[in-house]
This record gives structure tokens, C-alpha cells and sequence, in this order.
């Protein structure tokens, strides 16, 4: 059984009487353990599409399957992809079991140090995983992830006396602390250097091989396409290989 799965799914954004469709029909699979990219140009509606997967963008037609969830079932779907009052609560609860997020500008709290960027999630609902450890072994699993990244001597330092590389190393700690099962990463070198860049790309391989985390980026970078051991190439909203 795949981890992700899209089956003919689209997105269509209505702008007055005009629809755009960013998405169209889409259908493919990735599984567990992989280290996926979507990648195409600007416009190609690679962002869309990890944006469905994380469940912050809804799709207007065709069916989401995570973890062997099929997401939108029973769900009416629309052109204006409202989200049902019923679904929302559900989305959040997924999202916070099954995903963890790396952004490309970073998305840390300047007020907060490092460690306590890395613990954030655990205070807003962790996963399940995490739900079932003591305070000790969730202290000992920041320790463990400070040291996986090469921050533990920058545990007590605010965001702004890290350089971008060590910023982007903070959002994959915290993205991982949470033991969800999946990462997805939109543009995570487009604000780095090519030294940092590169050292971050094979920190989240190496992380992949060790942890067996899975992780799906949305990437125009040719260093992440060549390093991924599954493609998706899309264009003007489709998917031309898989």
C-alpha cells in the first residue's frame, strides 16, 4: 500500500466568472521511505499539489489517500473548495498525526531559541508517537534531534544569531519532532547559498536513510531531482511523469 496516493485530483480556483485550474487530474503514488520531489516550473502547480497533500489546500475534485486514509471520502467537494464545517476538526487532527512541514523562509519564532522552536509542536498537539513518551525521553528526543542537525552548542540562541543554513537545520529539527511519518518541503534551498544548500540536502537524505522518514518536496532545484529516488514531473497542471 502507497503512503500518499492521488487519484485524479484537481484544483480549480474560481476568480469571478473566470476558473483557473492549477491542478488537473493528477494521479500518482509515493511510498513509504521515499525521497519524492515534484518538480516543474513556475506555474506548473507543483506547490498546489503539496499543499493538497499537506491538507492546507483542498482539492476540488478526485480522491487524497494517506497513511491508507482515503481523506475526502464522504466529503462534497467544490469548485470554491470550502472545507465542511466537519471536515476542518479532521484535517487539523491528520495533519497533526501524520505531517511535518520544512518551508523555505524558515517560519521560526524570533522570540523563541532554538530549542524551544524545536519543542514548539509538542505544545500545540503533538502526534501520537510523541503523546505516548514521558517528559524525560521527549527531552532526550530534542536532544537526539539537536545533535542530528549540529545545533546542540546553539540550543540557547535566538533565530537571529543563526546563519540561514543553521536557521533551516532549526525548521527541519522541529518539522521531525513530532515523529511524523511524513516531511514536506516547498523550495527548502531557494533562500540558502549553494554550500548551505547542499548541506541541507544531504542532511534530509541522510536523515530519510536513517529514520525511514519519507519526504516529499516541491522543487525547480536540480540538486533535490537528482538526488530523489522518485520524480513527479508536472506542467501547466499535469502530471507527465511519475
Amino acid at each position: 500500500m502507497s503512503l500518499i496516493e492521488l487519484r485524479n485530483i484537481s484544483k480549480i480556483y474560481k476568480m469571478g466568472s473566470v476558473e483557473l485550474k492549477a491542478v488537473d487530474s493528477a494521479s500518482f503514488s509515493i511510498e513509504k521511505g521515499q525521497f519524492a520531489a515534484i518538480s516543474g516550473p513556475s506555474g506548473s502547480g507543483k506547490s498546489t499539489l503539496l499543499n493538497i497533500i499537506g491538507l492546507t489546500d483542498v482539492p476540488s475534485a478526485g480522491s487524497l489517500i494517506l497513511d491508507g486514509i482515503d481523506i475526502y471520502k464522504n466529503s462534497k467537494l467544490s469548485v470554491d473548495a470550502r472545507i465542511p464545517a466537519n471536515l476542518d476538526g479532521r484535517l487539523t487532527e491528520l495533519r497533526r498525526k501524520l505531517l511535518g512541514f520544512v518551508f523555505q523562509t524558515f517560519n521560526l519564532v524570533p522570540v523563541l531559541n532554538v530549542r524551544e522552536n524545536i519543542e514548539m509542536p509538542l505544545h500545540l498537539g503533538s502526534s501520537p508517537a510523541v503523546d505516548t513518551m514521558s517528559r524525560k525521553e521527549q527531552d532526550e528526543w530534542i536532544d537526539f534531534l539537536l545533535a542530528t542537525v549540529g545545533l546542540e552548542k546553539w540550543a540557547n540562541h535566538r533565530p537571529s544569531e543563526l546563519s540561514g543554513g543553521q536557521r533551516q537545520r532549526v525548521a527541519i529539527a522541529r518539522a521531525l519532532v513530532s515523529k511524523a511519518p511524513v516531511i514536506l518541503a516547498d523550495e527548502p534551498t531557494a533562500n540558502l547559498d549553494s554550500k548551505n544548500g547542499d548541506q541541507i540536502l544531504e542532511l534530509m537524505r541522510k536523515l530519510n536513510k536513517e529514520l525511514s522518514t519519507t519526504f516529499v518536496f516541491s522543487t525547480h532545484d536540480q540538486k533535490i531531482v537528482q538526488m530523489a529516488d522518485h520524480v513527479i514531473r508536472v506542467s501547466d497542471g499535469r502530471v507527465l511523469e511519475k
